[in-house]
């Protein structure tokens, strides 16, 4: 992860935004320089029961909807509510991010695969080959649009055995 976890106490670095916090703005708003941490920093957010899971991520989802209002122009939250809307199965709102997402950040590669993910998971398999074919283009060798395109074969195989 390359969020940033150390740093000095100095007037004016603070966290920005509501969920998914981030020192980025305020570190540019200065002449801090940012370096890589060679002692591990293990985050164990994710391990948690299912009732917590959920009270978590209908917080998130208030969060992230707040996130997005606040700073309508920032990509990334519309990029981390649509993989929360994503998980929790609603799938054409979480498309409708991705693509706000896009809007804004058109070469972003993980807001272009978790849209194709919402498009395997309507069943548009014929869109999302296309999309990841004009991707490719871009970004040949990149390994998240090769997962994609795995599993866009393995749709593809189910719908052919159906």
């Amino acid at each position: 992860s390359y969020t940033i976890r150390l740093f000095p106490k100095r007037a004016g670095i603070r966290y920005s935004y509501p969920v998914h916090e981030s020192l980025v703005p305020a570190i540019q708003r200065t002449d801090m320089r940012v370096c890589r941490c060679l002692v591990p920093i293990h985050h164990f957010g994710g391990i948690y029961d299912r009732e917590t899971s959920l009270s978590k991520l209908a917080l998130y989802r208030v969060l992230g909807q707040e996130k997005i209002a606040r700073y309508p122009s920032y990509f990334l939250g519309y990029l981390e509510l649509g993989q929360l809307y994503l998980r929790t199965g609603n799938i054409q709102e979480a498309a409708s991010l991705f693509r706000r997402a896009l809007a804004l950040r058109p070469r972003c590669i993980e807001a272009q695969c978790f849209a194709m993910i919402s498009l395997l998971l309507q069943g548009r398999l014929v869109e999302c080959r296309k999309y990841l074919q004009d991707s490719q283009r871009f970004e040949p060798t990149n390994a998240d649009l090769r997962y994609v395109h795995h599993l866009l074969k393995s749709a593809e195989c189910s719908q052919l055995d159906r």
